[in-house]
């Protein structure tokens, strides 16, 4: 237990979605990444995909907002996960890694031709 509860100024910071008492109870059960002492933290960012819109192409129309926390992209054979992500790669110029990949990649963006808009954010902790 820290020296630091001692203090009657001690406070601690919960990460929570929406505050409720659940999300209270939901902090302590796994309290290493959801509980801090505020002599604990750190200025520590990190930087997100808060958004992302398509115009044009087979995903036209496409506008996603990103949780904070976590996203998963689901769906069947065709329906354009696999598209997605290309377009992300290509947004933030992340090259692939092997010539098949490339090769596929390159195969997937001349299908898209389109505008392509990512909004990323950097947040605290």
């Amino acid at each position: 237990m820290p020296n630091d509860l001692a203090n009657p100024k001690a406070s601690c910071l919960l990460k929570m979605t929406h505050p409720s008492f659940d999300a209270f109870r939901l902090a302590f059960r796994d309290p290493v990444s959801r509980v801090r002492l505020n002599t604990d933290v750190s200025e520590s960012y990190y930087s997100r995909i808060e958004r992302i819109t398509i115009t044009g192409g087979y995903l036209d129309g496409l506008d996603i907002k990103f949780s904070d926390h976590l996203n998963s992209i689901i769906g069947g054979r065709g329906t354009g996960k696999s598209t997605l992500i290309e377009c992300i790669r290509y947004a933030m110029g992340m090259n692939t890694s092997t010539k098949s990949a490339q090769k596929q990649h390159e195969d997937i963006l001349k299908e898209m031709l389109c505008s392509l808009k990512l909004l990323f954010s950097r947040s605290l902790w």
